[in-house]
């Protein structure tokens, strides 16, 4: 995503900057990554997100190595999810 120029926050909430719960959490384009319930509500294009999802969209983030990407296997419906949300 980095190397496309699309680099999502991930890592706290987009629109506070608090840590994330590990549950509950939401995906906002406009808002240019995770929401924790409470920021979620007040984005209107706020999405849910499975935590299996949230987790490989950081492990794809933080990953450099272009061959280790190509390496990496999403399950098919993080993979789905993925799509829908970016």
């Amino acid at each position: 995503m980095a190397q496309a120029g699309y680099e999502p926050r991930l890592d706290a909430c987009a629109r506070c900057g608090r840590d994330l719960p590990e549950t509950g959490l939401f995906f906002s384009a406009s808002r240019g990554g995770l929401l924790d319930p409470g920021c979620a509500d007040a984005t209107d294009d706020a999405l849910p997100v499975a935590p299996e999802t949230a987790a490989m969209m950081m492990r794809l983030l933080s990953e450099d190595d272009a061959r280790a990407l190509a390496q990496i296997e999403l399950p098919p419906a993080v993979g789905e999810e993925m799509a829908r949300l970016l």
